[in-house]
């Protein structure tokens, strides 16, 4: 957690997270596709290939029998013409010729009628049907109503696990906001259109004194049970330039236990993140609330939104070369709406 942004998951959703696991990229119900290529893998001798193989034995065997069929009375024949000649001498040429021909003849029809009963049985002989296709095969995929079924079961059971198991607020915080949390407040509501809510205030006691809780910006799925914390960290105090959220306090740790103790997702991320980059600041919510809820529909509209670039956490004393230096009014003065 040296780097911005960072998420802290509460014990419950990291369980419900593996117990329900969706395998795209960590998150998403997207619809199932076969694998793009067909591994090769020698041919298995199925029922129905074992069935095709012995048809190609039967028919092998028929080839040869044709052939013998076909080639003995030409053997016989070409014999009796051989015997009339030497019998019957001169006269013996006319029967040469007209067994030979009627040998001739009779072996053309019996091929013929061979070929033709050979053709018949070879319209059933027929290769085993083979696997689609690559292209066929990708193009195959789970029926969308299927999916939709799945992701409906996992958000059911999502609710029913966060039911009267999230903190809730008892009020609304008086605490100024500033420019700059205006202006991503506007970008929120572009996302999650009537899921934002600012300044809701929990009441927490430390060493025996009260305190609250103020939460910058509160992404809500009512109807789900899904809440998400969403902080901005400043280094310092723009006007006392005293540091804040360094990472060798320990407040932000004791906030942050606070909240995933009551079931709510802590994002947290530097001032400079949200002025600077606020819809990349959106899209990596958007991936954790996809990442829960098993959908990559809360990503749609992020397509041309890069990545959020992390940057590094602060010191006490960082802090305070960065109060000197002024580091907030440099990018404050280029604060993109």
């Amino acid at each position: 957690m040296s780097t911005y942004p960072y998420v802290l998951m509460p014990q419950l959703l990291l369980d419900f997270m593996a117990a329900h696991s969706t395998g795209v990229g960590a998150v998403g119900d997207r619809s199932e596709q076969l694998p793009n290529r067909i591994p090769h893998s020698p041919m298995k001798t199925t029922p129905s290939h074992r069935h095709w193989l012995s048809s190609v034995r039967v028919q092998l065997k028929w080839v040869a029998l044709r052939h013998i069929l076909v080639l003995l009375p030409v053997i016989i024949l070409s014999y009796a013409a051989l015997v009339s000649w030497i019998l019957l001498g001169a006269f013996g040429n006319w029967g040469v010729l007209v067994l030979t021909g009627y040998g001739s003849g009779c072996a053309i029809a019996l091929y013929l009628l061979l070929l033709r009963l050979d053709y018949t049985s070879n319209k059933s002989l027929t290769l085993p049907d083979s696997p689609p296709r690559a292209s066929t095969v990708n193009a195959v995929a789970v029926p969308s109503a299927s999916s939709e079924s799945v992701s409906l079961h996992r958000l059911k059971q999502l609710k029913k696990a966060l039911n009267r198991q999230v903190r809730q607020p008892c009020g609304v915080s008086d605490a100024p906001v500033g420019a700059s949390e205006r202006d991503f407040n506007r970008v929120l509501e572009q996302y999650f259109p009537g899921r934002v809510q600012s300044q809701l205030k929990f009441p927490v006691t430390i060493n025996g004194r009260e305190y609250a809780y103020s939460i910058d910006f509160a992404i809500v799925f009512d109807e789900i049970g899904v809440c998400i914390d969403c902080e901005i960290d400043e280094p310092y105090d723009y006007k006392s330039r005293r540091p804040t959220h360094c990472i060798d306090q320990k407040s932000d740790a004791i906030r942050n236990s606070f909240f995933v103790e009551g079931n709510w997702i802590v994002i947290r991320f530097s001032e400079a993140q949200i002025v600077l980059h606020p819809h990349s600041c959106c899209k990596t919510i958007a991936k954790v609330v996809s990442r829960i809820m098993g959908s990559h529909k809360f990503l749609r509209g992020f397509e041309n939104v890069p990545d959020l670039k992390p940057i590094p956490k602060w010191t006490k004393r960082q802090a305070k070369r960065m109060a000197l230096a002024r580091v907030r009014d440099r990018y404050l003065s280029r604060r993109v709406i």
